[in-house]
């Protein structure tokens, strides 16, 4: 998580503010020394759009030796969260969230109508990230549709991969020690409330 009001920073960044080249930063890795303040992204895999960052605030004052600032220790609306962080808040896997994104962009959606997932806020050094309020709207929205008739099932909704999203809706509440229901998976998929209390009896009648 960035927090609100602050600025992440990569790797190079970090050599900027050591006065390193590139290669000789690779080589020194001041963000690996014990006492450097940890990334704000964690220990996670890195990747081409998975960057390992760091506050620039506390970067900057490890650099120059100074008094390293704490980080707010309280959510705000504008903190900016990233895939895994928002699909936390959200109940779902990093997978899922990323999928119903994908399904978001892949179709022509109606004026008003509810997304799965809400389109990402920023892009910080070519990662996606999503405002906290974002996340929240998003999640409210989502516990709105299952008071609906049929789950909440959108007009116009795309098909996905019902197998698919079943399945995963099992694990996961059977990791959060959940009883599966209903109207949670019929709002989750947009399928018929009928339709989610079947899959749910074949998948129990199955295992």
């Amino acid at each position: 998580m960035i927090p609100a009001g602050h600025h992440a920073t990569d790797w190079r960044g970090i050599a900027v503010l050591w006065g390193l080249s590139e290669s000789q930063a690779r080589r020194r890795k001041p963000w690996a020394d014990p006492a450097h303040p940890p990334a704000l992204t964690g220990d996670r895999p890195t990747g081409p759009k998975r960057p390992r960052l760091w506050d620039h605030d506390q970067a900057a004052a490890y650099a120059s030796g100074t008094q390293i600032p704490e980080l707010p220790d309280v959510k705000h609306p504008r903190d900016l969260l990233n895939a895994e962080e928002a699909a936390a808040e959200l109940n779902m896997r990093t997978e899922t969230l990323t999928r119903y994104r994908r399904m978001e962009t892949a179709r022509d959606k109606e004026s008003g109508e509810v997304t799965l997932v809400a389109a990402h806020d920023k892009e910080v050094f070519g990662e996606r990230y999503w405002y906290r309020s974002t996340v929240e709207r998003s999640g409210s929205d989502r516990a709105a549709r299952r008071g609906e008739p049929h789950g909440g099932r959108p007009p116009g909704r795309g098909r996905i991969d019902v197998d698919t999203g079943v399945r995963e809706y099992l694990e996961e509440v059977a990791a959060q020690g959940k009883t599966a229901d209903g109207k949670e998976l019929a709002a989750r998929l947009g399928i018929s409330h009928s339709t989610a209390l079947r899959r749910i009896r074949e998948h129990e009648s199955a295992t």
